[in-house]
């Protein structure tokens, strides 16, 4: 069936942080969902008991139109039922909005009459009115230990079952308002549920924590995903007591479970891989350009045919690098034997993720192996002047690719709420390493041969793993272990076999004596 989603702002479920309304959003989409925004309905008719529904509305993308519908689901809003109770004959006051007014421990206006729950309007959770109750009845009825009684109306958590999310405490907006940007970090992540590492269908999950202060009390927390709900339960309880990111950090995460994530959260995501992409070359062409401009290398002169390998060159570094960035957003499955048994047991897979990956090691091969040509073929450039040439085409591609998907458009409402300077320095340090690994790269590229880079990688891979290893206390299995063995073992191999090649004695060949 077909699906309408009608909404008269810009967006869905707008008191909640962004985290959980753009994802719901998102993936709303992806699966076929229709979204209509800024929507205003006029009109509902229906011809015949058992006929469709006519809708007259105007919204964002469609203007003025009348649609029909089989089935229509009116979420409005609601009223306080309290008209019939003539409250106003006994005193009882209500707001603009007709809620009842009651302070912090359910008095009305007229002593002796309480009110709580949904007519006072504020947190309309079935088990915020039972809380209420129980908390007023235990001070009006019970000892004298229960005179102060009353329910704490902050941090309440709440949840939608259907694409379960949940959240509790302040959303990110509310905090930065609250506190001030500078006072408020937000750590996120966004992954798919092991439970769904094997269907055809990989619903998102996404969680953020939201700290304040210099002790990075823990103030909000955000989640959206399989069993949010349960989930979201135990850590109200850490948040109500007051607990901090170091106490998030300090609790052992259970493996595998998608609650574990809470548990180890990093303070960086930027999740635009084109975005992140346009980074790395804007600052390889700032960096190269300083270094021509400091006199280190000279350009080399190129004719118009150069120039066009040059440019396509440019477009499969590109995708090479974007491609990149957007695998380790959906897979870490290896392709080398070594690097399979290390990593194995600890990352899914998705089959987009798998094959972006595989094509990613295609285009990586090719990279190297055309990379190896322009260094040390008739052009013979200089791996700076490589990169003076490459990062402005590749930077430009990234922005058009940008734009063409759609990630531009995330990466603003991103900056809007997300975006902290902390973060601004982390994607440029970022971009300035990756222009130096670039140098670093090309470098030994025009030194060496492409197998014995690719073989390096394969090494570098291990070396990662390990120094993960070290740094985050993580367990090595058996299996893990002989993997770290192979892939080292195969680079030392190759590198003695290259060694030896290179260094091996050249025979002198004697001239033919004269006769």
């Amino acid at each position: 069936s077909n699906a309408t989603l009608v909404s008269r702002s810009d967006e869905i479920l707008r008191t909640f942080d962004p985290i959980i309304k753009d994802t719901i959003l998102d993936q709303s989409k992806k699966e076929g969902m229709r979204v209509l925004t800024r929507a205003h309905v006029k009109s509902l008719s229906r011809a015949s008991p058992s006929g469709p529904i006519k809708v007259e509305f105007t919204s964002k993308e469609t203007n003025d139109t009348s649609e029909e519908f089989d089935t229509l689901l009116w979420a409005i809003g609601r009223e306080p039922n309290v008209d019939d109770l003539n409250l106003d004959k006994v005193g009882v006051k209500l707001n603009e909005k007709g809620y009842i007014v009651a302070d912090e421990y359910q008095n009305t206006a007229v002593e002796e009459i309480y009110a709580l729950g949904d007519v006072c309007g504020i947190a309309q959770l079935t088990p915020v009115a039972i809380a209420a109750g129980r908390r007023l009845s235990d001070r009006l009825f019970g000892p004298s230990k229960f005179k102060n009684l009353k329910l704490d109306y902050n941090d309440i958590p709440t949840v939608v079952f259907h694409g379960t999310c949940g959240a509790v405490g302040l959303t990110e907006p509310e905090a930065r308002k609250k506190y001030g940007d500078e006072n408020v970090k937000a750590y996120s992540s966004k992954f798919v549920n092991m439970y769904s590492a094997m269907t055809e269908q990989k619903p998102a999950t996404a969680y953020k924590l939201i700290v304040h202060g210099e002790n990075e009390k823990v103030v909000g927390i955000h989640l959206i995903g399989r069993d949010s709900a349960e989930i979201l339960q135990g850590f109200s309880v850490a948040l109500k007591m007051g607990a901090t990111k170091q106490d998030f950090d300090n609790t052992v995460a259970i493996h595998p479970t998608a609650a574990e994530e809470l548990a180890v959260m990093q303070l960086y995501d930027f999740p635009f891989p084109w975005t992140l992409t346009g980074v790395h070359a804007l600052c390889g062409a700032i960096g190269s350009y300083l270094f021509y401009w400091m006199g280190i290398f000279t350009p080399a002169r190129l004719n118009e045919r150069e120039s066009m390998v040059m440019l396509l060159f440019s477009v499969l570094y590109t995708i090479n690098i974007a491609i990149s960035n957007v695998s380790l957003h959906l897979v870490t499955v290896p392709v080398v034997l070594g690097v399979a048994f290390a990593t194995v047991g600890d990352y899914y897979f998705t089959k987009m993720g798998f094959f972006l990956t595989v094509l990613g090691t295609v285009l990586a091969a090719l990279k190297t192996v055309v990379t190896n040509r322009v260094q040390v073929g008739r052009l013979k450039l200089h791996p700076l002047d490589l990169l003076l040439r490459m990062s402005p085409l590749a930077f430009v591609q990234t922005v058009i690719y940008a734009y063409v998907t759609g990630e531009l458009h995330r990466v603003r409402a991103f900056s809007r709420t997300e975006m902290t300077t902390s973060l601004v320095f982390a994607l440029v340090t970022n971009g300035v390493i990756a222009f130096f690994l670039n140098v670093v790269s090309f470098t030994a590229n025009k030194k060496t041969s492409a197998l014995t880079m690719t073989v390096a990688g394969n090494v570098k891979q291990v070396l990662s793993i390990i120094l993960a290893v070290v740094i985050f206390n993580l367990t090595i299995t058996p299996t893990n272990g002989l993997g770290i063995f192979l892939t080292l073992l195969g680079g030392a191999w190759y590198a003695k076999i290259e060694f030896s090649e290179r260094y091996k004695p050249v025979p002198i060949v004697s001239p033919p004596l004269g006769r």
